[in-house]
């Protein structure tokens, strides 16, 4: 049985995914970070643009575009996956 957390993953990997890879690709790097529930405390933008490869200022922007198309959730340095309402995940 898949946690939420991989559920997630493979969701926003597949083709119902977000359609920008960058955004695919924060989404799969801050996926590091979290527990089994989906949680990642703690994570500064700086250390999600090194881990990407990204400028600070990319990383955030794909952030913003996860949080807006229902993949993500943020608050300061703590994020919580989260399900688009076009979905059916959890």
């Amino acid at each position: 049985m898949n946690t939420d957390l991989e559920n997630w993953q493979e969701s926003f990997l597949s083709e119902d995914g977000p359609q920008e890879r960058a955004t695919r690709h924060v989404l799969l790097v801050l996926s590091m970070h979290m527990d089994d529930y989906g949680k990642a405390s703690g994570v500064s933008m700086r250390d999600l643009a090194v881990e990407a490869g990204y400028s600070e200022v990319k990383a955030s922007r794909h952030v913003a575009r996860a949080c807006s198309q229902g993949w993500l959730e943020k608050d300061g340095n703590d994020y919580m996956i989260a399900e688009p309402d076009s979905l059916s995940i959890f």
